[in-house]
């Protein structure tokens, strides 16, 4: 398989699943974050621990919710109209649900057609579930199923990653030793964004 002919670094706690993934996070804070969840808290999801979200739950019912991601949530993010992100609360990964999860999902999508105007007429999109291992669907979160729901704006290409190709794989690889690089244990949030700058501008 493609992702096993790079080095991985060796992350202490951490599983390879979760250190590929921190290779997938889109600025410097994110990595932060994530590698923070994984090493200094019990429960690493950051669905399961509402204190890690970064983003406005926007709905809630007693199976799942729904929020809005922050801006750099997405590397698409220029290229979307909409972005909402609906989340099961059972931690599972996998897709096949009770009849009660199907309905409070549904519930969750007729709350962003009625609110915001979703899945209008002349409008498309695509709404998509990453399930089971963040080696093999593309994600960033580990273990835990949630529907991406993605409207275009029209002004760029949209075209969501699962299994990456050898560039897309290059790309994380490189991303994260970039972010190792530029890492000390005691850093707090804000020295290492500094940090990770100062290394960015030796770089290029």
């Amino acid at each position: 398989m493609i992702h096993e002919g790079f080095g991985w670094p060796t992350i202490p706690g951490l599983t390879l699943e979760y250190v590929i993934a921190l290779g997938r996070t889109n600025t410097p804070g994110a990595f932060y974050d994530m590698l923070h969840a994984g090493m200094n808290t019990k429960e690493r999801c950051v669905f399961c621990n509402p204190a890690l979200l970064k983003g406005e739950i926007i709905f809630d019912n007693a199976s799942c919710f729904a929020f809005i991601p922050p801006g750099g949530f997405n590397r698409h993010q220029g290229a979307l109209a909409k972005k909402f992100v609906i989340v099961l609360k059972r931690h599972t990964a996998n897709p096949v649900l009770t009849d009660a999860e199907s309905l409070g999902m549904n519930r969750c999508r007729r709350y962003l057609m009625e609110k915001f105007g979703c899945f209008a007429e002349g409008t498309g999109g695509a709404n998509y579930t990453r399930w089971g291992s963040a080696i093999f669907n593309g994600g960033t979160v580990i273990g835990h199923l949630h529907e991406n729901v993605d409207e275009p704006n029209g002004l760029d290409e949209i075209r969501p990653a699962v299994y990456k190709n050898l560039a897309g794989w290059k790309k994380d690889h490189g991303r994260l030793l970039g972010y190792l690089k530029a890492y000390e244990p005691d850093m707090t949030r804000e020295q290492y964004i500094r940090s990770h700058a100062l290394h960015h501008d030796e770089q290029f």
